[in-house]
């Protein structure tokens, strides 16, 4: 049976007009722009499979990296739909009655959609989202204006021998004590709450300051000093801990974020500038790379080099850049081995 023998009473009787077949093109487009960034946004990260064409596409495509989902399985998930063919037969009707033949349109609206498919999904790499790939929140007690040892300038302090023994103050005491030195110099200065004590400082015999802590609530921050200079810093926030180290000139050197489940982040650092950001867990007793992985260009520079480790291998794709954010090369990567 030719189109011209064809039953068209459904067709016109739902397309009666151009601007309504245009109107459910638009809003069917729109939908299917919507589906395809909630596959890929929500589905895929989450490494969820939902049922139908999309389920096996998202399995395949699991299996197949460089396969993408769009191109197996828009043209299906489409003309599984009754309205859709419908508006194709309708555009069908249109093309016999401009052609006066057999013109199959609905082929060159396939043919479209693929190239629009195709164009907004290359380049576009897989993405791995891990949800408890959260760093702990570094945080830091209210920064003060001045130091404990500052501030004895401006305020009355209790002088104690070093043995003292600071529950003799009792619980409701609130203030700072001070233990000096044999030559006078200041030695240890605490702080106290409620008979507590929530900030401490240390000096060497020459007054230059060794150690600080901080305690608030849930949250301890303990700083270390070498020759003044800051040297590593300990941030305890319940079960969460935070360890950083710094050079010899008081700039980062590293931080390694200890988080729930075994797991650890780590950032490496050149001259005060975040260089490196990788992430490990660990299984019985070694540590093995799992997760993002980012490398920047020196001295504060954008990020040079992009991807993702699962179990110890690359996995997903890798992305490098030049210093101005360009794409220099893109290569995908399954169980540690380029996949072509």
């Amino acid at each position: 049976m030719t189109l011209k023998e064809m039953p068209q009473q459904n067709a016109q009787q739902i397309y009666s007009t151009p601007r309504q077949l245009f109107f459910d093109l638009t809003h069917i487009f729109l939908g299917s722009l919507i589906c395809g960034e909630a596959v890929n946004a929500i589905l895929i990260p989450k490494h969820f499979a939902t049922g139908g064409v999309t389920g096996v596409c998202i399995v395949i495509h699991k299996a197949v990296p460089f396969i993408n989902i769009g191109w197996l399985g828009q043209p299906l998930l489409a003309f599984r739909s009754r309205k859709v063919k419908m508006m194709l037969r309708y555009v069908d009707i249109i093309s016999l009655k401009l052609f006066l033949k057999e013109f199959h349109m609905r082929y060159l609206i396939l043919l479209i959609s693929l190239i629009f498919l195709i164009s907004c999904s290359s380049g576009r790499p897989t993405v791995h989202v891990v949800d408890d790939q959260v760093k702990p929140i570094d945080r830091e007690p209210t920064k003060e204006s001045r130091s404990l040892k500052e501030s004895l300038e401006h305020e009355d302090y209790t002088e104690v021998k070093d043995d003292f023994d600071i529950k003799e103050l009792g619980e409701s005491f609130n203030g700072t004590v001070v233990v000096k030195h044999p030559n006078g110099k200041i030695k240890l200065i605490r702080k106290l709450v409620n008979g507590k004590v929530v900030k401490s400082e240390s000096f060497d015999e020459n007054g230059i300051i060794s150690y600080s802590i901080h305690i608030k609530e849930d949250l301890t921050h303990l700083k270390n000093y070498k020759n003044g200079i800051i040297s590593t810093e300990n941030i305890t926030h319940k079960n969460l801990l935070t360890d950083k180290s710094y050079n010899d000139d008081g700039e980062l050197d590293f931080i390694i974020f200890y988080m729930e489940g075994g797991k650890i982040c780590c950032q490496d650092f050149q001259n005060g500038n975040l260089l490196e950001e990788y992430y490990y867990h660990i299984s019985k007793g070694e540590l093995i790379l799992n997760g993002t992985y980012t490398k920047f260009y020196p001295k504060g520079g954008p990020i040079k080099l992009e991807g993702y480790y699962k179990n110890g291998k690359k996995d997903g794709v890798f992305i490098s850049r030049d210093k101005d954010g360009k794409i220099l090369d893109t290569i995908v990567y399954k169980d540690d081995i380029p996949v072509e």
